[in-house]
């Protein structure tokens, strides 16, 4: 089972003073990536993150500080010995966390605000494969497809853990046999999750924001 959620950062404000209990949920060592981040606005975002994937944890019944939680040399998040894997994403004002419960559990989430349509056409030789080149040029009526296809391929490489180190053009998200996508959009906001093609069911969405199923793609 997949659950998501999607907040607004801001909605972590109040409880921002009490960020340091995380590292007696999370370890200090995880916890303390995202405490001791310089960049005021990003140590926001990052505490955000954890304060929400702590809440989906306690929800799905699952006390956080049972496991050990890590990064790998890639810097993809996970905490072993848990038959639990989860991604988090931010994007200006919005976070989102995806949580999948289950044995052998793997799932990337990427969110992404708007993106002005000259930028899109700057970006497009630089990030997408040739079969999607093909595609946004036949769509590029439609704002969202670029957006969705940036969130998939996002969403794709931080499920294989691969982060943006390979190159963009090589990885298609269109018509893969390997990964499902489920895609959305919240408050303008593109949204893509990328889980195991045995993951047959949908994700399960508890999020105070409202997040619509997208078909762009």
């Amino acid at each position: 089972m997949i659950f998501v959620e999607a907040e607004k950062i801001s909605s972590f404000d109040a409880i921002a003073d009490k960020a340091e209990y995380l590292k007696d949920i999370f370890g200090e060592g995880y916890a303390s990536s995202a405490l001791n981040k310089k960049n005021p606005a990003s140590r926001r975002e990052s505490v955000a993150g954890l304060f929400l994937l702590e809440r989906m944890l306690n929800k799905a019944g699952i006390c956080p500080s049972d496991f050990s939680f890590v990064r790998d040399l890639s810097g993809r998040p996970s905490a072993l010995k848990g038959i639990f894997d989860f991604n988090i994403s931010h994007s200006e004002e919005y976070v989102i966390c995806a949580l999948e419960v289950a044995e052998g559990a793997r799932v990337g989430v990427d969110i992404q605000s708007p993106i002005a349509v000259e930028r899109q056409k700057r970006l497009v030789g630089r990030f997408l494969s040739p079969d999607e080149v093909e595609y946004y040029e036949k769509s590029r009526e439609n704002a969202d497809v670029f957006l969705t296809m940036w969130t998939r391929k996002e969403a794709y490489l931080k499920y294989i853990g691969s982060g943006i180190s390979v190159d963009l053009r090589a990885v298609s998200t269109l018509d893969r046999t390997d990964v499902s996508f489920f895609d959305y959009i919240c408050e303008g906001c593109s949204i893509s999750i990328c889980c195991r093609k045995d993951s047959h069911s949908s994700p399960v969405i508890s999020s105070s924001l409202l997040l619509n199923s997208s078909a762009v793609l």
